[in-house]
This record gives structure tokens, C-alpha cells and sequence, in this order.
């Protein structure tokens, strides 16, 4: 029995370290302790021991410019060079093409086709409901692989009752805009998402705080973000199922280079932990991760 977990981090760079790099000015225990102490750096990649596997991946795949999140998450998603189908890298949401793609491409529906248990374990706020009945056509490529999937939606009542999570890991964010959700700890946060992996064979995960917060280029909001996400992945490799592969990749660049105000040229990481990390020592690029999946996952099951 195989299970994947993949975590999406929105703009989290493998960038070179310094003090232009939070990832190094800020605590991150949890990354540090996946990578023998050492940080989440092109410097770390190659480094002996510890208990996952860490690879650049190219997100720029050819194409001149700033790697971008719709086209990049599109590449995660199907494996395939969507910048390079679009001939540029296109910012926010997918274009038609797009969509087409992930329709007919999309990592959660060729699982939920091969007969694997699909969830993305994402809840949403009650206007993403008003807007999906509407017809709205502006979501994020992991929302639109969803709906193509015609896998359910999680609600803030699930992510209450432990059905989901919500992207801001901790219920911070939403209790500041008035919605009545008990915080919890990032620890707590992978207790949960743990317990819908043990009952799936993928699971999705994402976490869009990280490009929020280098797009504001505000320090203390940067180090917010990624305080949750270190305590959360921290905590993951103890909450999750034995059987667990978990996967922590991105689309872009962004958080790992305060010079910059915007997405960087730097390669992504692939985080792999579990006991079968070395099925994806051969991850280059972000088109590879879901051929990659698809993979183990049939063979593994």
C-alpha cells in the first residue's frame, strides 16, 4: 500500500542562503529537521543524511521570464509545460487553455480514473461557493483541476469539524475576518490533514500565505507565513500514516529573496520524505512531478 501527500507552498524558492533569504533569518526547525539541521538552500541540495530528499526543480522550463503561478501550478498539475504551451508564463488564474488542459490532463482526475482515492484537502470560505454556483470563471489552477475532477469542495463547517483544513494552516486568518473557527496549532493542523490521508490514496494540500507575504514584502508578515508552515511540516512526518509519501513542492520562486520584489528565476524544491523518497531522485523540473506520482502510485498499489 502506497499513499502520497502533496503539500503546494505558492512561491517558495530554493534560493542561495544569506540574509536576504528568511529562510535563513527566520527559525525553521521543522524544514531543518527534515535536512540535518541544515536550512531550505540550494546550498542543502546534495547534503548526506537526514530523513528526506531534497532536488531543485526548474519552473522556468525554457520559456524567457519570471516563472508565474498559473502556468506553473498547470506544469505541477499535469505535467506538462504549460508556459511553454502559452509561449509566456501567465500570472493568477488559468486561461481557457489552461483549463482545457487540466480537464483533460489534471493529476486529480487521471487518479480518481485509475480507480485511487482523490481528496484535496483544502476548505473554503461560504463567497467561493456563491462564486462556483455563479459560474465565476477566476479560480487557481488547484481549484479548476478539482472541479474537472468532479471531486467535492470542502466547506469552513468541515474545516471546524476536522474534515479539512483551511490554506492558512491555523484558522488565524479567518477569524480575523470575522468567521468563528477555533485557532489551532500548526501541530494540530497535521493531525488533521494526517487523518484524511489514512483514508486516501492522494492527497493535496495548499498553501498560498508564503507568495502573500514576499508579495508584500512585509518581514513580519513573511515570517508569519512561514512560522506555520515550518511548524506544520515539522509536525507531518509523526502525524502521518507509515505508508505516507510526502511531497512539498512549489511553482515559483518568491519568498526566498527579499532583493527581489516579485517571483524569482530560482529553481523549487522537491521535499520527499518517507521510505520510498528515492523512487523520485530523478525530479528535474515541476513537469516531472506528476508522472511521478501517477508512477508510484500504480506501482505501489
Amino acid at each position: 500500500m502506497a499513499r502520497v501527500l502533496m503539500v503546494f507552498v505558492d512561491g517558495l524558492g530554493l534560493g542561495p542562503g544569506g540574509d536576504f533569504n528568511p529562510l535563513i533569518t527566520a527559525p525553521t526547525p521543522g524544514f531543518r529537521s527534515l535536512l540535518s539541521g541544515f536550512p531550505l538552500t540550494l546550498e542543502t541540495v546534495g547534503s548526506p543524511g537526514g530523513p528526506a530528499l531534497l532536488l531543485p526543480l526548474d519552473a522556468s522550463l525554457g520559456v524567457a521570464g519570471a516563472p508565474q503561478s498559473a502556468t506553473g501550478q498547470a506544469a505541477l498539475l499535469t505535467g506538462e509545460n504549460a508556459a511553454g504551451l502559452l509561449g509566456r508564463h501567465l500570472k493568477g488564474f488559468p486561461n481557457r487553455a489552461l483549463k482545457d488542459l487540466l480537464k483533460e490532463k489534471g493529476l486529480l482526475g487521471r487518479l480518481k480514473g485509475l480507480g485511487f482515492k482523490v481528496v484535496f484537502a483544502n476548505a473554503f470560505r461560504p463567497p467561493f461557493f456563491s462564486a462556483l454556483a455563479k459560474g465565476t470563471r477566476f479560480f487557481s489552477c488547484t481549484t479548476v483541476a478539482n472541479y474537472y475532477a468532479r471531486l467535492p469542495f470542502h466547506s469552513l463547517e468541515d474545516a471546524e469539524a476536522g474534515r479539512a483544513l483551511y490554506a492558512d494552516i491555523t484558522h488565524e486568518n479567518l477569524k480575523e475576518q470575522g468567521y468563528p473557527l477555533t485557532i489551532i496549532s500548526p501541530g494540530e493542523a497535521a493531525a488533521r490533514l494526517a487523518g484524511l490521508v489514512s483514508t486516501h490514496d492522494f492527497t493535496l494540500f495548499e498553501y498560498f500565505l508564503t507568495d502573500l507575504a514576499a508579495h508584500s514584502g512585509d518581514i513580519n508578515k513573511i515570517r508569519e507565513a512561514l512560522r506555520r508552515l515550518d511548524g506544520f511540516l515539522g509536525a507531518l512526518p509523526q502525524a502521518l500514516p507509515a505508508d505516507t509519501l510526502l511531497l512539498l513542492t512549489s511553482d515559483h520562486g518568491n519568498i526566498e529573496d527579499m532583493r527581489v520584489r516579485g517571483h524569482t528565476h530560482n529553481p523549487v524544491p522537491a521535499l520527499v520524505w518517507g521510505a520510498d523518497r528515492m523512487y523520485f531522485r530523478e525530479l528535474t523540473a515541476i513537469t516531472d512531478v506528476t508522472p511521478a506520482i501517477l508512477e508510484y502510485l500504480t506501482w505501489g498499489n
